[in-house]
């Protein structure tokens, strides 16, 4: 109720000291009141004044984002809490005189100054370069209200533009033209603000912006009184009116910044660092504010080199066998670490394939064989070779000859459609290529094709072969999908295998683990497999089967005693859910390719605590794996399963747009240095040099630039956000497809779900969710709207939902997205009622948005829709015999799904006939008359119409008569009696109050004239006690201009929503007249009488006991000389 602290803490010390010296206060008169002010503000928000500011508001704040998505501990709740705390502390004085300087040296205020750094802290905190900050303003920029008490305050949206990395100096720039033109036009309501721009209203957050900036820079003088000692108490009423607040105060001893912040988003821990890094950012602003915001720190430098470090924890660490033998094993090639594994372990079973198996010494006489054979074809390091087999012990055989003669194995699947295998053969441009005599492919002439059964192969000499290769020559290529869609080649060097399977720190390989081999060759999660195994002396199990079944893996898995294997994440999880008896001796169960189910990896730790779930995250740029999370405990498994930590030899840097290290829990772009990185791209020489970069953390190294979105966890693992480009807006939000998807997945009845964004003909995008359900289990669709509206904030709900039996697959397992079926998407369903509930619904939705048709698919605010219209329609539907509440139309923005929830109401119908007679009061009519007013009769609420046609005045006399006798409300009366104030509904006056004022013959200006003269002497005819407590007047300006129509109506009897109403009233039963048709409004619903008596009795049943509890409270009084004074309103 006040918004001048330091007027009123000024004062009162002034106060007391007269009290004390027994004198009495002289207190300033004040002509202007603060009742003045609301009727002066009323009277201002009109014509030219409102139309003006309305510009600048939607000129300035179009287009904006809707919600600035902080990183957060918690996902934001479906309904948002107002749960909060705070956390201080204050800025140092030289920093806060630098930053003073500052303001001086650019021109600025320290207001925009510091607005200014907040709004680069939440640019890189979100990435978001268009910020929208809320700012309050005290809105006395008039004389006549500066010392008076009251609230006056406004609030003000700030929009900031951040794109293009401007210098600070230059952002002050716009800062200040955004705050000076916002203070220019800050008479405007914040809520007129919100109703003009019609901002999409969610439950789960506060419209238009999220986060707030305070700066109160006018400090209290110090009270001193005789006898009485004061200190400031800080105030935590733990609650937060938004996301985040930043308070900033002038101090004796620097700045003061308070950040009150929403619990149920962040710890607190995680506004501390937000705070560090906010100070860390001032103090470079203060360094050099001509440097561009990019290159403005967030972290000192102990926190940078933490961060750096935190990433290179894989570099230089090892797993088993001590430190890393850079002299040899990083410098080892593939075949030469098997030769010296079949040293150690000649008679040892190598590879088994269904009834066949080689032990390392046959295997490796074999390959021998065949790179002697190959060798006279000229191959030479980085030479390609193309490899084309089934599943069967000659793949090995063909991969293992190829490195050994020097080559490079591109694998290439057997059942390759004909023209990708020309794209690729064309890329590659291998003229050598081995396969099996059964495959049938279209070979070109220009290819020499070897069978690998041909028997010259195996005259060659089994000795082991001299070779010039090194661990930086080519092992292999292996093509992945293009964004433009065609293929593109990854060239992997021996040394980034090696160090993905040799003393890595995330597993523990040697001689007794039994691998499973079911991935395709030609994916990247292979080469963990076959070399996993047998550059560490285990058994390699190939599955024979290109697409096995669950019952073969399940098998093979118990009948060999695999031990080790790797699964994508949809076969992991199909896995656990039907053949978790399978995995009784596996001790590392690596899963990947995608995100991880947390609820399948804790039944796998829960039903095997021997058994390591291991998250294996990582592009096939950088050698399959990149990052680890070893699961050993249910409790180290929270919301989603991170990928953890890098891997031996690989360094991980989360970055911001900007290539800087973001702070902790905030998410950046990953990117990837060490041994693990890929070539390049084979003949792409512009791609490889957009994504592997030179490192700005050390000379001559080189980092990939993977497009996946990261950050670290509260226990700095690395949590998978998902990709940078799978960012898209619904309706001005921020949407993260893998969010929908996880919360879909978390349905009993789901196996799998994936989310994709499609345009309608029109451009307008929308969500479809392609569900996936598990065996046996029938799914509907209504199932999956209930379920997300219990989970996700709408903007988040799926438009269109597609349920299939399985999802179509790559060639690698993986989801081939492009592969889905096309829904036929529409801007309108118009999909017709399917139930009498619907039919209901659908019937008061058209009438109320004024529409011809609705669909019950369609959603209500983008049809158009308000917080008001949803008061109306729940209005209309409880009159109807439809439960409903307008929080229920928030969560349930269809008819499809508000029909699902509607329960029917058993009560009787509103009562049709003429009410009269006594009418309690209802709490806002007790309210008005306590307030002693001295025109209670000029509370008016009024409506001026254009009538674009000529109304007939007896026509509309008839049409006003029906109006008066069905809304009972229009026939109140109140009169004063001994008891207090009563309301009584009359019966109808015989007489309409409509005034017909000819004004044809009058100029224009005269015209308007008249009309003030006219509607100020109607405003003030109302009368409380004889009624009637409206007036209508009808102004006839002649035929060059349009008939004007004044409603004027107490407010005693009417609100915003009854306007709506009664206005279409009008127009339903005049447009009836004119049809000769008898005039039909809708039915009553609940009489006002009726209501009102409902009211009292729901406030004392329901509420009286709080009140009592309040009221039985002790206040203390402080202690006063004069009799309290009552001050009458004037």
């Amino acid at each position: 109720m006040v918004g001048q602290w330091v007027y009123w803490c000024r004062k009162l010390p002034q106060y007391i000291k007269l009290f004390v010296q027994k004198n009495h206060p002289h207190s300033k008169h004040y002509p202007f009141q603060y009742v003045d002010f609301s009727a002066w503000q009323r009277k201002w928000l009109q014509g030219d004044n409102l139309d003006t500011q309305l510009s600048y508001w939607k000129t300035q704040l179009k287009d904006t984002s809707t919600l600035l998505e902080l990183p957060s501990d918690r996902p934001r709740p479906v309904v948002q809490n107002f749960h909060g705390s705070t956390y201080s502390f204050t800025l140092s004085q030289p920093l806060t005189t630098q930053l003073q300087s500052l303001c001086h040296q650019a021109g600025t205020t320290l207001f925009m100054l510091l607005l200014g750094a907040f709004s680069v802290l939440l640019h890189r905190y979100s990435s978001n370069e268009d910020i929208v900050i809320g700012s309050p303003i005290a809105n006395r920029n008039y004389a006549q209200i500066e010392g008076l008490i009251g609230f006056f305050v406004n609030t003000l949206a700030l929009r900031i533009n951040l794109s293009h990395n401007p210098t600070f100096f230059d952002l002050l720039k716009q800062v200040r033209q955004v705050a000076l033109g916002a203070y220019s036009h800050q008479d405007l309501p914040f809520e007129k603000l919100l109703e003009a721009l019609e901002v999409p209203r969610s439950l789960s957050h506060t419209p238009l912006f999220q986060v707030m900036f305070v700066l109160q820079n006018t400090p209290l003088d110090p009270i001193q009184l005789p006898d009485l000692q004061w200190e400031p108490l800080e105030m935590n009423n733990n609650t937060a009116k938004f996301d985040l607040t930043l308070m900033m105060r002038e101090t004796e001893n620097g700045l003061l910044a308070s950040w009150e912040y929403n619990t149920d988003l962040f710890e607190q821990d995680t506004i501390i660092r937000l705070g560090t890094c906010f100070e860390t950012l001032l103090n470079a602003i203060v360094t050099d504010a001509e440097r561009p915001i990019s290159e403005l720190s967030l972290l000192n430098e102990e926190e940078k080199q933490l961060s750096l470090e935190n990433g290179r924890l894989g570099e230089g660490e090892t797993g088993r066998g001590g430190d890393w033998e850079r002299g040899r094993l990083g410098e080892c090639c593939i075949h030469q670490l098997f030769e010296e594994q079949t040293n150690k372990t000649p008679d040892a079973i190598a590879v088994i394939c269904g009834e066949q198996q080689l032990t390392y010494q046959e295997l490796d006489r074999k390959t021998n064989q065949l790179a002697r054979y190959l060798q006279q074809f000229g191959v030479k390091p980085d030479t390609l070779i193309g490899l084309c087999v089934k599943r069967s012990l000659s793949m090995i055989i063909g991969i293992l000859a190829i490195l050994k003669a020097g080559g490079a194995y591109v694998p290439l699947d057997p059942n390759i459609p004909p023209e990708r295998l020309t794209i690729l053969l064309e890329d590659t441009q291998i003229n050598l290529l081995l396969t099996q005599n059964d495959i049938n492919l279209p070979w070109p002439n220009t290819l020499t094709v070897i069978d690998l059964q041909q028997q010259e192969i195996y005259q060659e000499s089994q000795n082991t072969l001299p070779t010039d290769t090194t661990a930086e020559h080519l092992a292999y290529v292996m093509y992945t999908s293009g964004s433009t869609g065609i293929p593109k080649g990854i060239c992997i060097p021996h040394r980034g295998v090696t160090r993905l399977v040799k003393n890595s720190n995330y597993v523990a390989l040697g001689e007794d683990d039994i691998f499973l081999q079911a991935a395709p060759y030609t994916f990247d999660a292979s080469t963990f497999e076959i070399w996993g195994a047998l550059l560490n002396g285990g058994r390699l199990v190939i599955l024979p089967s290109q697409t096995p079944s669950l019952e073969e893996i399940g098998e093979t898995l118990e009948n060999y005693g695999v031990t080790t294997l790797w699964l994508t994440a949809g076969l992991f999880q199909v896995m656990v859910e039907e053949k978790l008896e399978s995995f009784k001796n596996v001790r590392y169960l690596l899963a990947g390719g995608d995100v991880l189910s947390p609820t399948h990896v804790k039944t796998v730790l829960q039903t095997y605590p021997h058994c390591s779930v291991i998250n294996g995250y990582g592009p096939t740029e950088n050698t399959t794996f990149t990052c680890c999370s070893v699961l050993t405990d249910v409790e180290q498994i929270g919301y989603s399963v991170p990928i953890g930590q890098p891997i031996s030899q690989t360094q991980v840097y989360i970055l911001d747009n900007y290539l800087q290290p973001v702070p902790f829990g905030v998410p950046g772009e990953l990117y990837i240095g060490g041994d693990g990185l890929a070539r390049g791209y084979l003949n792409r020489p512009q791609l490889t040099a957009e994504r592997f970069i030179a490192s700005p953390f050390a000379t001559g190294e080189r980092l990939y630039k993977t497009g996946d979105l990261v950050r670290y966890d509260r226990q700095r693992n690395i949590e998978f956000l998902g990709r940078k480009d799978n960012q898209v807006k619904i309706r001005g939000f921020r949407v993260e497809l893998g969010e929908i998807e996880t919360i879909l997945q978390q349905y009993p009845k789901v196996q799998t779900a994936i989310v994709l964004v499609k345009e309608s003909s029109q451009g307008n995008k929308q969500l479809i969710a392609y569900v996936v359900p598990k065996t046996e289990e029938t799914l509907e669709i209504e199932e999956l709207q209930t379920f997300l509206t219990q989970k996700l904030p709408d903007y988040l709900h799926p438009h269109h939902y597609m349920i299939l039996e399985e999802f179509p697959l790559t060639p690698n397992g993986k989801v081939d997205r492009r592969s889905l079926p096309q829904p036929i998407l529409s801007t309108s369903k118009n999909e017709a009622p399917r139930n009498l509930i619907e039919t209901k619904l659908v019937n008061i939705w058209q009438d109320v948005l004024n529409l011809e048709k609705v669909g019950i698919e369609d959603n209500f605010f983008e049809l158009g829709g308000d917080s008001i219209l949803a008061m109306q329609i729940v209005s209309r539907a409880n009159g109807i015999g439809l439960k409903l509440s307008p929080k229920q139309l928030f969560q349930h923005q269809t008819i499809a799904q508000l029909a699902a929830i509607a329960t029917s109401i058993d009560s009787p119908q509103g009562e049709q006939g003429l009410v009269t007679g006594k009418v309690p009061l209802t709490p806002i009519q007790h309210w008005f008359f306590e307030q002693n007013l001295a025109k209670m009769a000029h509370f008016n609420q009024s409506a001026f119409l254009e009538v674009p046609q000529t109304l007939d005045f007896v026509q509309l006399e008839t049409v006003l008569r029906h109006i008066i006798e069905h809304h009972d409300a229009l026939r109140l009366r109140f009169n004063l009696l001994e008891t207090g104030w009563e309301g009584n509904i009359s019966d109808p006056d015989e007489q309409v109050p409509l005034t017909y004022v000819d004004l044809s013959g009058l100029s224009d200006q005269t015209q308007e004239k008249a009309i003030a003269v006219t509607a100020t002497e109607l405003q003030s005819s109302l009368d409380l006690s004889s009624g009637p407590l409206l007036r209508i007047a009808i102004f006839d300006l002649g035929k060059l201009r349009s008939q004007q129509l004044l409603i004027i109506i107490h407010h005693l009897v009417v609100d915003g929503v009854s306007w709506r109403i009664l206005l279409e009233d009008i127009q339903t039963a005049y447009q009836q007249l004119t049809e000769n048709q008898p005039i039909e409004l809708p039915l009553k619903s609940t009489s006002i009488k009726t209501w009102s008596e409902q009211l009292q009795n729901y406030s004392i049943e329901e509420e009286k006991e709080y009140w009592q509890e309040i009221a039985s409270k002790t206040c203390v009084s402080l202690p006063r000389d004069y009799p309290e004074v009552k001050i009458l309103l004037q």
